[in-house]
Formats: structure tokens, sequence, C-alpha cells
């Protein structure tokens, strides 16, 4: 899927806050940052840019029904650091950490960036990665910060990753859990919410893969922290749907706090 303008689609995106959106109203608010009101751009166009939103999960399903989304946390937070010209710096880091850890896509931005440690011309990136993916890898990873571009050359920048500590761990946790709780109804919140979801967004915010906040779960359900947190399993079927966390040779697949 090829988008080349990641700040233009964020920036459409962010247009749209607390309101759900649809495809339809996605595209009209695109249209409009792109200066395409008076020439719209194609249904395949529109549905590329769709899509890859929803694939990083920055766009997530709403309560309300098929075919209608909001902005996940983790966009929102994207968003505000967006239009603040003091924070671009955590910005492009968040960026950063939300391509590394997408479920879908991480693996490509991953060894896209490994493959960049050495200068490449973008000649022998297309040839890596097919024309159409490496675009859109290096339109991204640059926009995140992960890769400098000058005229046919592209080069990974170097990052410099530091794990968080447990109490960072837990205060994260916590926040991600009752903003993940709110509803689009006043008043009413979600008791559980899924590991798999809690993880990719931690993921994004702390810089950590799946086996990394395994592991930092896993130590806080051992700690003093732990007896505030409940797992949860489901039926057989919906484990195809969801991912799981093993603890103790059990799965699970929600998890709720006493926070």
């Amino acid at each position: 899927m090829l988008v080349e303008d990641p700040r233009k689609t964020l920036t459409a995106l962010c247009r749209f806050a607390d309101a759900e959106v649809d495809w339809s109203s996605f595209k009209s608010v695109y249209e409009a940052e792109i200066g395409r009101v008076d020439d719209p751009i194609d249904e395949k166009h529109a549905d590329t840019h769709f899509y890859t939103l929803t694939l990083y999960k920055l766009l997530v399903l709403a309560d309300a029904g098929k075919g209608k989304y909001r902005l996940s946390s983790v966009a929102k937070e994207l968003c505000g650091l967006l239009y603040d010209p003091q924070q671009q710096r955590e910005y492009r880091k968040l960026l950063a950490n939300l391509l590394r850890a997408n479920e879908a896509k991480g693996h490509m931005f991953r060894e896209f960036v490994e493959y960049a440690k050495v200068k490449r011309s973008k000649k022998d990136i297309y040839r890596r990665f097919k024309s159409v993916p490496s675009r859109t890898l290096i339109a991204w990873a640059a926009e995140a910060g992960l890769v400098a571009v000058h005229k046919d050359e592209v080069c990974a920048i170097k990052v410099h990753r530091k794990k968080p500590s447990q109490t960072e761990f837990w205060k994260t946790l916590v926040a991600e859990y009752r903003s993940m709780q709110r509803t689009s109804m006043l008043g009413i919140r979600h008791i559980y919410v899924p590991i798999g979801d809690l993880r990719f967004n931690l993921g994004v915010k702390l810089d950590l893969n799946r086996e990394e906040f395994d592991a930092e779960l896993k130590k806080l359900l051992a700690s003093k922290e732990g007896t505030k947190i409940v797992l949860y399993g489901a039926p057989t079927n919906v484990f195809e749907e969801l991912e799981f966390f093993e603890s103790l040779g059990r799965l699970y697949v929600y998890l709720s706090m006493k926070v």
C-alpha cells in the first residue's frame, strides 16, 4: 500500500479529535487537507490511507457499530504532540515506537531500519523491499526520525533505547487502562480490556516488543501492585480473534485493574 504523505494523513486524522470517523468522512477531510476538494481522489487512494490508519491502530472500531471508528489513545497522544512545535522530538519518538511495535507491519519497519544502518540508495531499497512498500517505508520512517533521506540516499539514524523502570511501567499501565475503559456513553466504562490492545499501546509508548511487555507484566504480577490486577480467560473461539497472555501455564485475553 502506498502512503507517501504521513504528515498530511495524520493531520487529517487529527481533525476528528473525539468525533467518530468513517471512510467517507475521512476521505472528505483528507481531500481538504491535500487541496483536492474540487478534484476528489479515487476510492482506491482513500481506501489505502484509511486502511493504513486502522492497520497502524490509530483508528479503532467505535462502540457505535459497523463502519464507525474513533481515534485510539495512542492517536490522540500523537495528535497532541503533532501540533506542538516544542514536542516534535516526542512526536517522532512516539511515531517510531508505533511503527516498530505494529503487529502487521512492525517487522517490515524493523527490517528496513536494520538494512538502512548502512547507507543505501533508493534503488537498492526498492530492489530489497519492492517499489511501493519501499516508498511507504521511507516516508513513514523519515517522518518518525528513524532514517535520514538525502537526494537518492537513505540512512538509519541511531536511536538510544532506554528500558522503562518497573515504576514507569506500572504508572503507564494504569493510565492506559483508565483510558481504554472509556466508552462513548456517559458514565459507562469498560471493566475488562483486551490484553493484546493494552500490550500494543504500552509497546508504543514505552518502546517494548511483545516479549518485553509480557516479561514486565509478569514481574508486576509478582509484586505488591500485582494484587490490583485480575486476568481473565475466554471461550476457545475468542482466542482465535484476540491475542493472549500466558501466565503460570494458563492463557488470558482480558485484564481488569482495581485502580
